[in-house]
């Protein structure tokens, strides 16, 4: 999870602060903005630790203390979606809405769920932008969907090209009359003095 509550009530991305004050970040307290309970900031480096995030104490029932999985390309998805989306949020015909990466929404009294990146009107998700990185089944696009749609809030799959924008999904989006967007990740490695840098650039499409 990168995003908790401070003792302040201000969100806070874990990502975002890292490498600008972490000492300070340390210091403060957290909770998970789904279940409420204390959340401890753990940094890269740490014990099998991939990338900096808060975790639930040992022992927590919450549905967001188990680990996505997610890579950090899903990651950078989230953030070029946001961005793409912030862009055009003026033009889109909500009032006073905002976007919010990893907005969580109560399913039921156990179940929570993150949407990766949210439009939110009023505290209320209104629509979730979902980006399918790694493989998902028809079955459970249909399944997430219908339960996004049965809370009242509308869905934008983003799929990402050489991975997940296969015809069979496209097809299915887009005889069900869903949104979809196409992002494509091409990258560059330049060796230089011997050390590989690698550049990416996205594009979307069908939006």
């Amino acid at each position: 999870m990168r995003r908790a509550i401070n003792s302040n009530g201000e969100k806070v991305n874990v990502i975002r602060t890292v490498g600008l004050d972490w000492a300070k970040l340390k210091r403060d307290t957290y909770t998970c903005p789904g279940c409420k309970e204390e959340v401890i900031p753990v940094a890269f480096g740490a014990l099998f630790v991939k990338r900096p995030h808060f975790k639930h104490k040992p022992g927590s029932d919450c549905s967001l203390a188990k680990p996505k999985g997610e890579s950090a390309e899903h990651h950078t998805c989230k953030d070029w979606v946001e961005a793409f989306i912030n862009a055009r949020i003026a033009n889109m015909g909500w009032v006073g809405a905002i976007v919010e990466q990893e907005w969580i929404i109560k399913l039921n009294e156990k179940e929570r769920r993150e949407i990766d990146v949210a439009i939110v009107v009023n505290g209320e998700a209104v629509e979730a932008h979902e980006i399918q990185y790694s493989y998902q089944s028809l079955e459970e696009y249909q399944r997430r969907t219908t339960e996004y749609n049965s809370l009242g809030i509308g869905v934008c799959w983003w799929l990402v090209k050489g991975r997940t924008d296969r015809p069979q999904n496209k097809a299915w989006l887009s005889d069900n009359s869903l949104r979809y967007g196409e992002i494509e990740i091409q990258r560059h490695e330049v060796d230089k003095w011997k050390t590989k840098k690698v550049t990416e650039s996205w594009e979307v499409r069908n939006v």
